[in-house]
């Protein structure tokens, strides 16, 4: 069980893949009406993957399109790169959500169209199930599984930037961490 809570993180939460998921987000932001899908019934059931995909390659070429930014961060693979991810240490200094202090910080360095934060809460991994035991009760599984139980919860709080400021955003992010998130003061506790 341990080893598919890890699998599972390290498929559909890693870094790339989540930075994919807010460059579509801006792609559709930009490129449908208003930001959003239509609420017509028959629009909405006409809009599929082809279409999207399709809009997005056509984004991609034609740099007077409104989405062309967007459609080249997917189309051509020009995605963010991460430059900050929250590990247990950064909350040492009471800050509950680092990456978004952080985030509040680096859109104050550079410019916040070159950076993007990515924030899930944390989630109870462990799936609660009915489980038929041998005098025929049916229990939790969270009751009988110390495993289950002890399944570290899934949270994802990071920072990606443009890869045109990378070497800058890893350089402050060093330079910033440590008494942006008052890792400091908690050090010399210690």
């Amino acid at each position: 069980m341990l080893a598919r809570h890890f699998m599972y993180k390290q498929v559909y939460l890693h870094p790339i893949r989540r930075v994919y998921d807010l460059h579509l987000i801006d792609f559709l932001n930009s490129w449908l009406e208003g930001g959003l899908f239509s609420t017509a019934l028959e629009d909405h059931l006409a809009m599929c993957d082809a279409e999207v995909i399709s809009a997005i390659r056509k984004a991609s070429i034609d740099a007077s399109n409104p989405s062309h930014l967007h459609a080249c961060r997917i189309e051509k693979r020009e995605h963010f790169r991460l430059f900050y991810a929250t590990s247990p240490g950064d909350k040492i200094g009471g800050v509950l959500r680092p990456g978004e202090k952080l985030y509040d910080l680096a859109k104050n360095k550079f410019d916040s169209n070159l950076i993007r934060h990515d924030y899930i809460p944390p989630k109870a991994a462990a799936p609660d199930f009915p489980v038929k035991m041998y005098d025929n009760s049916i229990q939790s599984s969270l009751k009988v599984s110390p495993v289950l139980i002890g399944l570290p919860s899934i949270e994802v709080d990071s920072l990606f930037c443009c890869k045109s400021i990378l070497r800058d955003a890893l350089k402050w992010r060093d330079e910033t961490r440590a008494e942006a998130l008052d890792l400091v003061k908690q050090t010399e506790l210690l």
